[in-house]
Formats: C-alpha cells, sequence, structure tokens
C-alpha cells in the first residue's frame, strides 16, 4: 500500500477557499519527505493522514447497570465511515461549519488483495481492469461537525477502482456500490464485497509523534507499547513463554540493522537485560565489555531503538514520522534512512513519510520533497521541490 496523491482543505492550517488549493500533493514515492519552518503546518499533514486512516468509531451501547446508565461502550469500525472522537480544533481556525475536504490516490498491489481474503479478486479484475499487479484506489470523504467540539463525523463520499466506480454516496441514505456504467455484473450493489475490500485500507498507517522521550517506568501489566511504557513493554514479553519465539526474533531484527558508530557497538550484538529496584524497571544494553542502563545512552540510542521496535511490532505500512532527525547525528539519520529502504525492499514497510528541519536531509534525489509555507493569511502551502544535490546515501564519508 502506498499513498501516490492527496489533497487537504479545511483541516488545520489548511483552507479550503484558497485558488488554487493549497493543501495538495503528487508524485509521493516510497520515502518522503516533509520540511519547512516551524508552525508552518508540516506535521498537519501527518496528523491529517493518521485522523484519515484510523478506525473511527462505528457505534456506542449504552450499559445500564442497576436500572442507570453508567457508560457507552464504543466500537471500533473501518477508517471509512464513523465518528472521530476527542479531536478539536482540526478545521481551519475552528470554523467548524465548513467540512473537511480530502482525496487521497492509494497504489495497493493485487497480491495485497488477494492475501486480504478478498474472495471475488477474479471477477474484481476482470470488471475494474489494470495493466499490471498494482491498482489504484482513489477516495473523497468528509469530515463535518458532529455533536460537539470534540466530535466529528467521516462520511466517504465516492470511490474508484483503477478508475471506475466503486462507491457512491447519492444522498447520504442511499449508496451505489461497483456502477462501472454497465448494470448485471457479479459485483454490481454488492455492499459486502465493497466494505471487504476497502476495508484492506483499515489500520495500514502508524503515526510516531515527537514526544519520543522515555521516562521512569514501574512495573505494570500494560500492554500498549509507548515511551512511557516501552522498557516495561519489553520486559513483559521477554518473561512471557507464549512470546518467547517473538522476542528472539525482535533481537535478530535489532542485530540485522546494519548500523555503524555508537550505534552500531551498541545493536551488534542487541541482547539486552531488565532490572527491577524498588518497582521501577530499567533496560540494561552492553556497550563493549560494559552493560549499562539504557538511561546512560544517548537519546538518540533510545530513539533508534523505539522506532526499530515499533516497526516490528506494528502491522501498519506507512510510517508516518514527525521530525526525523530528533536527538540524531547526520550519520545516525543517514542510516536510519537506509534502513527504511531496506525494509521496504523487504515490504516490511512500504512507505515513509516524515517531516525534518534537518539542513542535512533538505536536499537529496533519494525521496520525493515538498516544502511547506504559511501564507500571508495564514494558510499553509505544500510544493513540490526538486533536489538540488546528489544522493546524499552514495556519498563517501571522509
Amino acid at each position: 500500500m502506498k499513498v501516490t496523491e492527496f489533497s487537504i482543505a479545511n483541516f488545520k492550517s489548511f483552507s479550503n477557499y484558497q485558488a488554487p488549493p493549497t493543501g495538495v500533493a503528487s508524485g509521493l514515492r516510497t520515502i518522503n519527505m516533509i520540511y519547512g519552518e516551524n508552525n508552518s503546518g508540516k506535521s498537519n499533514i501527518l496528523k491529517f493522514i493518521d485522523i484519515v486512516f484510523s478506525g473511527k468509531i462505528s457505534r456506542e451501547a449504552p450499559v445500564i447497570v442497576e436500572g442507570a446508565l453508567t457508560q457507552r461502550d464504543q466500537f471500533i469500525g473501518g477508517f471509512w465511515q464513523g465518528v472521530i472522537m476527542d479531536q478539536p480544533f482540526i478545521y481551519h481556525k475552528n470554523e467548524r461549519t465548513r467540512v473537511i475536504e480530502i482525496f487521497f490516490k492509494v497504489e495497493i498491489l493485487n497480491d495485497e488483495i488477494e492475501d486480504s481474503g478478498f474472495e471475488k479478486l477474479e471477477v474484481l479484475l476482470k470488471e475494474f481492469p489494470t495493466g499490471s499487479n498494482v491498482s489504484t484506489i482513489e477516495f473523497k470523504a468528509e469530515i463535518k461537525n458532529f455533536k460537539d467540539p470534540y466530535t466529528s463525523l467521516f462520511e466517504l463520499k465516492e470511490a474508484k477502482l483503477n478508475g471506475l466506480e466503486i462507491y457512491a454516496d447519492i444522498t447520504g441514505s442511499k449508496k451505489r456500490y461497483f456502477n462501472n456504467g454497465a448494470t448485471g455484473h457479479a459485483l454490481y450493489e454488492d455492499s459486502v464485497s465493497f466494505e471487504s475490500l476497502i476495508s484492506i485500507l483499515n489500520n495500514k498507517v502508524l503515526f510516531l509523534d515527537n514526544d519520543r522521550y522515555y521516562s521512569k517506568e514501574i512495573d505494570t501489566n500494560s500492554l500498549i507499547l509507548t515511551t512511557k511504557n516501552f522498557k516495561n513493554w519489553l520486559y513483559k514479553l521477554s518473561l512471557d513463554p507464549i512470546n518467547y519465539k517473538k522476542y528472539e526474533k525482535f533481537k535478530k531484527f535489532v542485530r540485522d540493522q546494519s548500523f555503524r558508530g555508537v550505534a552500531g557497538r551498541i545493536f551488534k550484538d542487541f541482547d539486552p537485560t531488565y532490572s527491577n529496584v524498588n518497582g521501577e524497571i530499567e533496560l540494561n544494553l552492553s556497550n563493549g565489555s560494559d552493560r549499562l542502563p539504557i538511561s546512560s545512552f544517548g537519546t538518540g540510542i533510545h530513539q533508534i531503538l523505539f522506532l526499530l521496535t515499533l516497526i516490528f511490532e506494528t502491522k501498519a505500512k506507512i510510517l508516518l514520522i514527525e521530525e526525523l532527525e530528533l536527538n540524531l547525528s547526520p550519520q545516525s539519520q543517514r542510516e536510519l534512512l537506509q534502513i527504511f529502504r531496506r525494509l521496504i525492499g523487504s515490504k516490511v514497510v512500504d512507505q515513509v513519510i516524515f517531516t525534518t528541519h534537518s539542513p542535512y536531509l533538505r536536499s537529496t534525489t533519494d525521496f520525493s520533497i515538498y516544502e511547506v509555507s504559511m501564507n500571508s493569511v495564514g494558510v499553509s502551502q505544500i510544493e513540490n521541490k526538486a533536489a538540488v544535490r546528489p544522493s546524499f546515501f552514495n556519498y563517501k564519508r571522509h
């Protein structure tokens, strides 16, 4: 799965009343860099993509205890319809009467469709043909004000597969499925097959914001991986007999990433140990003949290890990384991007989109480059940029 084009309108710093539109990006490749000054709106792009592809609340069920309504259970559905919770101030200048307008073009391998369990692939490719093993899904959607300033409603408006319609919201209540200009074909008005197809895009995006600093951790049973419980999460994984093989695969995954310099010495023989002092979990790593707590290493090592752990653990195919260079030297920035290339080559991930302030990453030819700036009326605009010097991946270091 790879996003190749998108447009944003009325989301945070991107308006929907500029002509021509300012929130359009095309020509995205497997690795993509977004740069700009502080508060230019570049991070809003990552937040936008994350919100679009995150699962939405499909319904709420009241829970009655002793005759009283005590809470509501929330059911996470697909990305393409439902309620967005706890997201205030996502509308441009907080104008909630204007809808957020969305367009995406996504490439997906036909093999991915088959691997998803889609039952009518042969019929699908016959009725909606493509000239290669790559199909293109395009969709338009809207986010509109819902019940209160913290909730919004996501509605898919239309979708196409290989240029032909597969979904249309006609009246808000009446939908049209797989209408490619002919009636009576095998997928005509097949809503079940449509949901099966569009759901392939569910949970495929991982957003890593710039809050990537470790903290002191007590021994808990939390199973959700964050920077705030990272050491505890690894510790629990190492103790779990059911997931022992997974833990061993994780250690090998880290060792296989060919870092140089300090990171190379630390991760080459990666085999962490853990200590528990007064209920506080510490992760210990080898550095030559010494074994030291990770708090003794630089924050760049923290960033690299957490990012590798997320990549290993997630099923996402698109990584969104805010401030890739955070606490990383130019050498580590380059090596991390080399790792991304290897992971893409081995199909662990399909695409990386990152923001940066780093002048070291600012002018290369290895990925698509986009500059985000703020115009005189406070509206962000995206501009495709050409590279101005040769690929730094091929530079010889002196």
